[in-house]
């Protein structure tokens, strides 16, 4: 009997170091899995904290392209400013034209008035020299 209880109590210590190596397999299973945890926790706070810096960034183009909006409606309308301008300068032009054209007529005129003047005052000169020349024969005749 002696040797079939120390068989019993093998097959027990037998089935109870079994137990413990189970037992520690499932602790170093368990340390290795909270590890794992653990670095899962650190991933899932540097993505969030990605996540963060992505929405900042984000929030900073957002304003970026606002100032940029801004800054090409202002280019707007200084275009349309200088539009009106160039608009004010072509009727200026336009009026200049248009006085240099009367300014060359009214010269035209003047020019044609004075060669009609020149004209007659010529006119005149031949008269004169004729009834000079009459006068002469005149007085000739008289003596």
């Amino acid at each position: 009997m002696e040797n079939e209880t120390k068989q019993l109590l093998d097959k027990i210590l037998d089935k109870l170091d079994k137990l413990d190596n189970t037992q520690r397999g499932m602790l170093k299973e368990q340390q290795e899995m909270k590890l794992e945890l653990q670095n899962m926790k650190k991933e899932q706070q540097d993505t969030k904290l990605e996540l963060q810096n992505m929405k900042k960034e984000q929030q900073e183009i957002k304003i970026e392209l606002q100032k940029m909006k801004k800054e090409q409606q202002e280019i707007k309308i200084e275009l349309q400013n200088m539009k009106k301008e160039q608009q004010k300068i072509k009727t200026a032009l336009e009026n200049i034209e248009t006085r240099q054209d009367e300014i060359y007529k009214i010269a035209t005129s003047i020019e044609h008035s004075n060669q009609v003047l020149k004209a007659e005052t010529d006119n005149m000169k031949v008269k004169m020299a004729k009834a000079e020349g009459n006068f002469t024969r005149m007085k000739e005749a008289i003596r």
